[in-house]
């Protein structure tokens, strides 16, 4: 066979290989699980709720005053200039085991510029602190901008989770747990507070 074509049948060969390689690449490579990506309908409003995640509301706690008077569930829609209020939950007078939630509304659309100031100002709340350890949750189709983190504080231990969309943001502060169980936790707590057309 003259060499012309023996180099030819050669180089037919390797891409012949190299296209196999990649077919198995393809085929091995992770794909994303539809259901997460399903998106939900939009939403038009935030609410404080009676419960959280099966915690009651804790009116006598502090911050709680104003949203007492008016009772709860609390509903949030838009548009409106700005609101913002917050109400904590659990079982124990101390702070163990308590979830605070803070829901900011506006009638603009919020930036991540924003977004990241409250964020950080809701880890150095209520004595200097900062976020570390970040994680940006799945949060499936219920869209948005997720993100979480440890709030770094001297004998002090909770974790900060935080989403917001066009007209809301929502902060997520949970004593005495793991990141990793309000990163769980953190789609079921969208699903109570967010309300969808």
């Amino acid at each position: 066979m003259p060499a012309n074509r023996v180099g030819r049948w050669r180089c037919l060969a390797a891409l012949a290989a190299i296209g196999a390689a990649l077919t198995a690449c393809v085929s091995n490579a992770p794909r994303a699980n539809p259901s997460s990506a399903a998106a939900l309908p939009a939403v038009k409003g935030v609410k404080l709720p009676a419960q959280l995640g099966g915690r009651p509301v804790q009116v006598g706690s502090p911050g709680n005053e104003v949203a007492a008077q008016n009772g709860f569930p609390i509903v949030v829609e838009s548009p409106f200039e700005i609101v913002t209020t917050n109400a904590f939950y659990g079982t124990s007078a101390s702070s163990e085991g308590r979830i605070r939630l803070v829901v900011h509304v506006a009638r603009h659309n919020f930036s991540n510029g924003e977004f990241e100031v409250n964020l950080a100002d809701l880890a150095g709340w209520p004595s200097k602190g900062e976020l570390s350890e970040i994680v940006v949750p799945d949060q499936g189709g219920r869209g948005g901008i997720a993100k979480c983190g440890v709030v770094n504080m001297p004998q002090s231990s909770e974790v900060l989770c935080g989403w917001h969309l066009q007209n809301f943001m929502v902060f997520v502060t949970w004593y005495e747990h793991k990141l990793s169980e309000l990163v769980a936790e953190l789609p079921a707590i969208r699903d109570e507070v967010e309300i969808r057309q």
